[in-house]
């Protein structure tokens, strides 16, 4: 009988050892689980697509010239018809410094004129008769890039005894442009010489 006691122990202690041994080999390894892709990588590839949708459709302000006449520009947007959005031709004025012409004059006629220039150049004095205009049968006897030199020949010519005037000679002129907008995905022909924003600096037409 105390046999059978000692192996029916003997028999338990080795069962709990089999269970704990057993239960040891899954203990710090973790249930697997499956888990969502990155979150990270969705929106990503979202701003990628969003970025090409927004630059397509992106619309831009561009600048063609300057020309020298509103004709010109209006040919550039004729031929850009199939691309253009809105347009407008803009026009603006280039400041310049002006010139100063010396004149003698003007006559009563033309031929009064013609006298007077043989008169001139007899004494080495060149000039030309001026036909049209508001300084019409006068006669020019040079132009001068400051008042300064205008009035030093003035005062030759005057000791000559002819009455001689200086006209400031305005050089402003007027520019075109032609601003239009376009996708931003656009390829014009002829292509622009800036966006509408990048305002050049007069000398630049000079």
């Amino acid at each position: 009988m105390f046999n059978l006691l000692v192996g029916v122990r003997a028999w338990v202690v080795a069962l709990l050892l089999a269970n704990l041994i057993f239960a040891g080999l899954f203990v710090g390894y973790p249930e697997a689980t499956v888990s969502d892709p990155s979150p990270d990588l969705q929106p990503t590839l979202k701003l990628v697509n969003e970025s090409a949708e927004s630059e397509a459709g992106k619309i831009l302000c561009l600048r063609w010239g300057p020309f020298e006449s509103a004709a010109a520009a209006q040919d550039v947007q004729k031929s850009l018809a199939g691309l253009i959005a809105q347009a407008e031709i803009v026009q603006r004025t280039i400041k310049s410094d002006p010139d100063y012409l010396l004149h003698v004059g003007p006559h009563a006629s033309i031929e009064a004129a013609r006298l007077t220039q043989e008169t001139l150049r007899s004494q080495d004095i060149d000039n030309q008769v001026i036909t049209a205009g508001p300084l019409r049968n006068s006669l020019s006897v040079g132009v001068y890039t400051s008042r300064a030199l205008a009035d030093a020949h003035l005062q030759a010519v005057s000791a000559l005894g002819y009455p001689v005037s200086v006209e400031e000679l305005n050089r402003n002129h007027q520019v075109f442009h032609l601003e239009a907008y376009l996708n931003a995905q656009a390829q014009p022909k002829p292509e622009p010489n800036g966006l509408c924003e990048a305002v050049a600096r007069p000398k630049e037409f000079l």
